[in-house]
């Protein structure tokens, strides 16, 4: 019994020593392990400063172009506003232009038509004239 006891006590302490050991194995593991997590806990927190920074540069400069964009469709809304002006201003000149030539037209066809009208007077002046110094005579010889 004694025997048994024995190797039973042996068993234990063997036991006893592998559970120490097992122990002092996995404290020694946590260590290292919970070592890497304070190291990933730290970089996380720089990764998610230097992202929270880029996050900001980047709306910065969302918020810059978006401003520029709001400029330029400011000034593209003033440029067809003008171009449509310009349409009409060509439209009024165009306008113009025709009832320029209309009426150069029309006062090239009274100016023709005043020269016909100044050679048929010219025409009857002419006859009236000679009709004149045909009356004449006869009168003369009349008198005689």
């Amino acid at each position: 019994m004694s025997q048994s006891v024995e190797t039973s006590s042996s068993a234990v302490e063997e036991l006893i020593g592998n559970i120490t050991s097992i122990n002092n194995l996995l404290n020694s593991n946590f260590k290292v392990v919970a070592g890497e997590i304070r190291k990933l806990a730290e970089n996380s927190s720089k990764e998610t400063k230097s992202i929270d920074e880029v996050l900001h540069s980047m709306k910065v400069l969302v918020d810059s172009i978006s401003e520029k964009i709001g400029v330029v469709a400011r000034e593209f809304d003033s440029i067809v506003t003008l171009s449509a002006q310009v349409k009409m201003q060509e439209d009024l000149v165009q306008n113009a232009v025709t009832e320029q030539s209309n009426g150069s037209a029309l006062l090239m066809t009274n100016i023709s038509e005043m020269k016909d009208v100044q050679a048929s007077l010219s025409d009857a002046a002419e006859k009236l004239k000679l009709e004149m110094d045909e009356i004449k005579v006869t009168m003369s010889n009349l008198e005689v």
